[in-house]
């Protein structure tokens, strides 16, 4: 059988044809990427310090988490140092642009590890903390809904990325992720961790994908389906540093 040279071959229609499209198609993606990251650099070189307006602190202790409702994007969650949970309208300012809180309670005994609103629903939240408990707060009455109370320091706590807001993932200094179930109640599932977990995250996109962080510097991502199976990948970051913090892309 006879073959046509390699230069002819790739000198066929079919084939520049091809090959134009994938340049053409990875120099688009790569212009896209260089346009957003020099936007990104953009916007953060122009930010600064507002002169206008101002959020007041009346609890006079240090603003440990914050989280802005994913519904209007205009109510502010601030958990303290010292245990208050508040809550701001930064759609409404009092004269000369000052915020103070619409309402503001002390609803744990320690430091607020975090405050998150529920998924396309600001009448609800969470907060967790080191006295070892989560709370889920009704926003409108201010008051706490639902309680689970732990055995040990909680560092981290997240909702589920999804709209049934049912499943709370909770990390402790007892070396473990407890699964809270807020339609019954329950601590379903239990995630063994060699230190204790000071932060965790679910991918947006799985929503039985969990990723969490260890003192250790350990990384373990979850299917929390076969959790009894242990974790679907595990990573050692560094031995001797601590995975403080974590968050999924985007797609997930």
């Amino acid at each position: 059988m006879l073959h046509a040279p390699v230069n002819d071959w790739l000198s066929t229609p079919a084939v520049c044809g091809c090959a134009v499209a994938n340049t053409t198609a990875y120099y688009q993606e790569t212009s896209l990427h260089l346009y957003r990251r020099d936007l990104i650099d953009t916007v953060l070189r122009s930010m600064s310090l507002s002169t206008t307006f101002e959020i007041r602190n009346p609890v006079n202790h240090g603003i440990t988490r914050l989280d802005i409702d994913r519904h209007e994007h205009n109510l502010l969650l601030a958990g303290s140092s010292n245990g208050n949970v508040l809550l701001y309208n930064l759609a409404n300012s009092e004269q000369g642009g000052t915020f103070s809180p619409l309402k503001w309670k002390s609803g744990h005994r320690g430091v607020v590890t975090n405050v998150q609103w529920y998924h396309n629903d600001n009448g609800a939240c969470i907060t967790s903390s080191f006295d070892g408990r989560v709370l889920v707060w009704d926003t409108g009455s201010f008051e706490v809904a639902a309680e689970f109370a732990l055995s040990d320091k909680v560092y981290c706590s997240a909702l589920r990325a999804d709209a049934a807001n049912n499943l709370i993932a909770i990390g402790t200094g007892t070396n473990s992720v407890r699964l809270c179930d807020l339609n019954t109640g329950d601590m379903s599932h239990t995630l063994a961790h060699t230190s204790a977990v000071f932060c965790l995250d679910w991918s947006p996109q799985g929503g039985h994908i969990l990723a969490t962080g260890t003192l250790e510097g350990a990384v373990k991502v979850w299917d929390i389906r076969m959790s009894g199976h242990g974790a679907l990948i595990s990573l050692d970051w560094q031995q001797d540093h601590t995975v403080a913090s974590r968050a999924f892309a985007g797609e997930g």
